[in-house]
């Protein structure tokens, strides 16, 4: 239970759920991309994505000098059969 909490407090951000929305139906991109596109500052962006790193929501891997963040789609689907359990 206390880690369903964790991750409905990562997502209750509505930053995070941008970041989210952003990469659900992209392959990767870097901090500088999503910031970009999404119109935040850069480290804005890296604080928000350490976030959802540390809760598994976006996985990351380096290419070259940059990092790249894609949605983890195994950790969201087991996210939302927790929130199924409560009902």
């Amino acid at each position: 239970m206390k880690n369903l909490l964790r991750d409905m407090k990562c997502l209750c951000d509505p930053t995070r759920l941008r970041i989210l929305s952003l990469l659900k139906n992209r392959n990767a991109l870097n901090s500088t991309k999503i910031a970009k596109l999404l119109d935040l500052k850069t480290s804005i962006t890296s604080h928000h994505l350490k976030i959802l790193e540390n809760r598994n929501f976006v996985l990351s891997h380096k290419s070259g000098r940059h990092v790249l963040y894609r949605k983890n789609d195994i950790n969201w689907e087991r996210f939302l059969e927790k929130l199924d359990t409560l009902e």
